[in-house]
This record gives structure tokens, sequence and C-alpha cells, in this order.
């Protein structure tokens, strides 16, 4: 199929879904041990939940996609670490 190759693709594709995958159930276990130590029903309590639990999952993510090689991760890790001078 011309200069497509699909099975570079559907290799990428396997480690991102693998990735999201960690991302969002260590994301849901997080939120719920969270919820133990933090009031819930107050703004704050959310915010503070919500930072900690994305950052967090963010990290596993990357770090997930760095044990995989992720190809991705090349482009992506040097624009977020990218200091402005």
């Amino acid at each position: 199929m011309g200069d497509i190759k699909l099975n570079e693709i559907w290799g990428s594709a396997k480690k991102i879904l693998f990735a999201s995958f960690l991302m969002g159930l260590s994301g849901y276990y997080l939120v719920k041990a969270s919820a133990v130590f933090l009031n819930t029903y107050s703004v704050s309590g959310v915010l503070i939940q919500s930072v900690f639990v994305g950052i967090l999952t963010g990290s596993v993510y990357i770090l997930t996609s760095i044990i995989l090689k992720s190809e991705e991760m090349g482009a992506i890790l040097p624009s977020i670490f990218k200091r402005k001078v």
C-alpha cells in the first residue's frame, strides 16, 4: 500500500493503547485512594485531588511509553521539557 507501513502504525497504536489503558486504570484507583484522605465535598479537595491524580497519571503514561520505547515520546518529551531562554 504505497509508502504506508501498516505494521509500524499498528505497533505504535498498540503501545499508545496500552499506555493509555494503564494511565486510565491508575487514574481510577488513584481517585478512589485519594478520596479517603481528601474532602471531596469541597472545591479545594477536588482541585487537589485532580492535580495530584493528573500529575501521577501523566507520569504513568510517560514512563510506560518510555519503557515500551514508543517513538512518539521522542517527539513529545523535548517539547515538554524545552526551556525558553
